[in-house]
């Protein structure tokens, strides 16, 4: 694994998880990613918006931020889509 300074390329996570288990695969996902460890163009959310009338004809618009690709860890040059499990999913607050 890279020193603490460096961030960990999609490469060397799946090299690293190869063999684990599911909960340690999803412990050190969440870990790398708490730790900003995702490529750059997943750092900038992009406004969806919506609209939809109710049955009483008010019309209710919303606004959703996505990410612009599946969850991923590593570099801009070496990344990797990580699936995760809901629990590992649940403790995700990327702001």
């Amino acid at each position: 694994m890279p020193a603490a300074t460096q961030r960990m390329t999609g490469t060397e996570f799946f090299k690293t998880v190869t063999t684990w288990k599911w909960a340690a695969r999803d412990s050190l996902a969440v870990k790398e990613i708490l730790s900003g460890d995702l490529p750059s163009f997943l750092k900038k959310f992009v406004a969806i918006t919506s609209e939809i009338t109710d049955s009483t004809g008010k019309i209710h618009h919303a606004v959703f931020y996505v990410a612009p690709d599946y969850l991923s860890i590593g570099t801009d040059d070496d990344w990797a889509r990580i699936p995760l499990t809901p629990m590992a999913a649940q403790k995700l607050q990327i702001v």
